[in-house]
């Protein structure tokens, strides 16, 4: 993984130490990515079997 995957928050301990706390970055613009792309493959799949299905039915 790459160093900005996580943000990391030094906050100083009472006793002088810090003590660095990991919080997970919020992508939502990946996740959103995401969500596109699998839509537009099953719209594709989806159609590549509509196609196949009346293709077969013009043959018999």
């Amino acid at each position: 993984m790459s160093s900005d995957t996580l943000t990391t928050i030094a906050e100083a301990a009472p006793d002088g130490t810090a003590s660095p706390r990991v919080v997970p970055r919020c992508r939502l613009g990946q996740w959103t990515a995401a969500a596109v792309v699998l839509a537009l493959i099953g719209l594709a799949l989806g159609s590549v079997g509509r196609r196949h299905a009346r293709d077969s039915e013009r043959t018999r």
